[in-house]
């Protein structure tokens, strides 16, 4: 888990690695994993998130959260 960053994929929402996987492509930090057919978060990189919105916007609405901690 992060220190000042809290993200998280919100798996009632997410569709999955097969139909979407767009976190995985397009962050540029590789905060997100595929397991079990659907994205996890590595926790050793997840403080590395700079904000960019990339994830978010790349898969469907409201699947992925991300949170200041400061």
């Amino acid at each position: 888990m992060g220190l000042f960053i809290a993200v998280e994929v919100l798996k009632d929402k997410c569709v999955g690695i097969d139909e979407c996987g767009k976190c995985i492509e397009v962050c540029p930090v590789q905060i997100f994993a595929g397991e079990h057919g659907i994205p996890s978060i590595i926790s050793k990189n997840e403080d590395e998130c700079i904000l960019c919105d990339q994830c978010i916007q790349g898969c469907k609405p409201n699947a992925i959260s991300i949170g200041k901690k400061y």
